[in-house]
């Protein structure tokens, strides 16, 4: 039997380092930001609801751990990024998280973003 899957597509796969500020200013909960939830994107998981789960992350991130890399797809070529768009396809929950925490809108150990120096 002749396999179904074509062999001569290509991925192209490009890693990209950005700032946790990078990813608040890109991103808007309402689809208005240049990183957007495609249709396909499930709503926000119970378990992240949770301030401990977003608390874990902010404080993974002040501590300098790596976090799980975002798989996002770039809806269109710009080359210095300043103008491209991006659909997320996983990482939904720790880019959103970020948005809120940047945005104030919960406290890490009892601080909200603006407080902290």
């Amino acid at each position: 039997m002749a396999s179904v899957i074509d062999t001569t597509k290509t991925l192209a796969v490009n890693h990209t380092t950005w700032t946790v500020m990078d990813v608040a200013r890109k991103y808007r909960p309402d689809n208005s930001g240049r990183l957007r939830r495609p249709r396909s994107q499930r709503n926000f998981a119970p378990g992240w609801r949770k301030p401990t789960r977003q608390s874990d992350l902010i404080d993974s991130i002040f501590h300098n751990y790596p976090l799980g890399n975002a798989i996002l797809n770039k809806l269109y070529d710009d080359p210095d990024d300043t103008d491209a768009w991006y659909d997320i396809y996983d990482g939904r929950h720790r880019i959103e998280t970020i948005w809120r925490f940047v945005n104030n809108e919960f406290k890490y150990k009892g601080l909200l973003y603006r407080d902290l120096s």
